[in-house]
């Protein structure tokens, strides 16, 4: 079912969950049952593409509510002599999972695993709009990359405050520099990020992804956490609308 834009901008953006609460967790032997009714290659999709996992291992599901799912994992990390690093993320779901019945049996966890499933699926989530810092973090992060290079730049250009009382000196400059090299490495980790994820999602135009692409050079990951979340807002929109369009073609019959 296709979405529209008035869809899209008036469904409002989700509150971050929180971890999984004690009363939230399923006993042992019902995780281990939930776990192997649901096919490896759903809860890997879902650890993939929510939470950043790269091939995670030993994926396990540890809590449920009516909109979430709580997975365990081990992350494997690129050097052979550290463990594997104990992962537990909590993913939005939707439409609402069945609730936890007293005495779950096969027919509730096959209705689970179905529903993750179609979830899990769901990959051709279109975004066509930018979305602007908000958080005062976030121009945080932009005040101070853009102030320091703003700073470096007039020293280059001779400006007499800066070369006197901010950079007084030739190492103190050079540092400044090495300290913004190394801060444009790692934003390039992150634009990489952000640019696999418009060549997936992006279906608007190109002032809208170089203003995706700026905003990740100057705010790095909390460029790609903001687009990320527009990804999620609209897969949970376009489950729910054809969740909606199901039951209404029931209706109808």
């Amino acid at each position: 079912m296709a979405i529209t834009r008035s869809q899209v901008a008036v469904m409002p953006p989700q509150t971050p969950l929180k971890p999984p609460k004690p009363s939230d967790e399923l006993p042992a032997a019902l995780q281990d049952s939930l776990t192997t009714a649901v096919p490896t290659e759903t809860l890997t999709k879902l650890l993939t593409a929510h939470a950043e996992a790269h091939n995670p291992k030993d994926a396990r599901i540890v809590a449920l509510t009516k909109d979430s799912v709580s997975i365990f994992y081990l992350q494997p990390v690129r050097e052979y002599w550290f463990m594997p690093l104990k992962q537990t993320v909590t993913i939005r779901i939707a439409p609402d999972l069945p609730v936890v019945p007293s005495n779950p049996d096969q027919k509730w966890m096959g209705e689970v695993a179905t529903r993750l499933m179609r979830f899990a699926e769901k990959d051709e989530v279109p975004v066509d709009r930018y979305i602007a810092p908000a958080h005062w973090k976030e121009f945080m992060t932009l005040a101070v990359f853009v102030g320091f290079s703003l700073l470096i730049a007039a020293y280059l250009l001779g400006v007499r405050v800066v070369q006197e009382y901010v950079f007084a000196t030739e190492r103190r400059f050079n540092i400044a520099v090495a300290v913004h090299c190394a801060v444009l490495i790692k934003r390039s980790r992150d634009v990489r990020q952000l640019g696999d994820l418009l060549g997936k999602h992006w279906k608007g135009g190109r002032k809208g992804r170089f203003a995706w692409i700026v905003s990740g050079w100057m705010e790095g990951w909390r460029a790609v956490e903001r687009l990320r979340a527009e990804v999620g807002r609209v897969r949970i929109l376009m489950v729910a609308l054809e969740e909606e369009g199901t039951k209404e073609s029931k209706k109808k019959r």
